[in-house]
């Protein structure tokens, strides 16, 4: 599956079945959601704060 097919388009075309839809969807939320976590973790260093005891 090219997930990049998708982004390109700026939408999902009508054909794609709904089970893929969720997949590429849970992917997307996944990796945002570790970019995020990444990101704070890394302010919490940065700032000296510790924000997961």
């Amino acid at each position: 599956m090219d997930i990049r097919k998708y982004l390109s388009a700026g939408y999902f075309t009508p054909n794609v079945s709904r089970t893929e839809f969720t997949k590429v969807n849970f992917i997307l939320h996944l990796s945002s959601n570790l970019l995020e976590m990444l990101v704070s973790k890394w302010d919490c260093n940065y700032t000296y704060q510790c924000c997961h005891c």
